[in-house]
């Protein structure tokens, strides 16, 4: 029997209790990355999907202007065992928030060097609109994604 997953508004307290992976480690316990999560909280809906007490992940949309925001997620080493919960759920999320605040344009950026955090993407229905060279924190390039209605 499957147990209930839901999905909450999110709290800065949840990124205590998200487990995350290898690439991420250090760039989540930088207290630069904190600060940008309250921001990104701050200006945007955010959200965390629960699942038996374990969190699993949490994202949103920072909004930039009247119909521009960019999408961010973080998903937790235990929300990596259920790649369709995970993503079922952030589709349902991406879907709300664009249709209920009238986004044209949700954007994203993923590392060129993980496929699987950029085919996440694809799989929500961005589309690769090109590189953004040395983009990264540590000087990984990213690709710039888009979901534009």
């Amino acid at each position: 029997m499957e147990s209930k997953a839901t999905i909450r508004p999110m709290k800065i307290e949840d990124l205590s209790f998200i487990k995350v992976r290898g690439v991420e480690l250090d760039r989540v316990s930088s207290k630069e990355f904190l600060e940008g999560m309250k921001i990104n909280i701050n200006e945007g809906p955010s959200f965390t999907l629960e699942r038996e007490g374990k969190i699993m992940w949490c994202g949103g949309i920072r909004i930039f202007w009247d119909g521009v925001g960019e999408a961010w997620c973080l998903v937790s080493e235990e929300g990596s065992h259920f790649p369709k919960l995970i993503l079922s759920s952030a589709k349902k999320m991406l879907d709300f928030i664009q249709k209920d605040l009238k986004l044209h344009r949700v954007q994203a950026t993923s590392r060129t060097d993980i496929p699987s955090f950029w085919k996440f993407l694809e799989h929500l229905g961005f589309e690769r609109e090109g590189v953004l060279r040395k983009f990264g924190a540590d000087g990984a390039d990213s690709y710039l994604y888009a979901r534009v209605r």
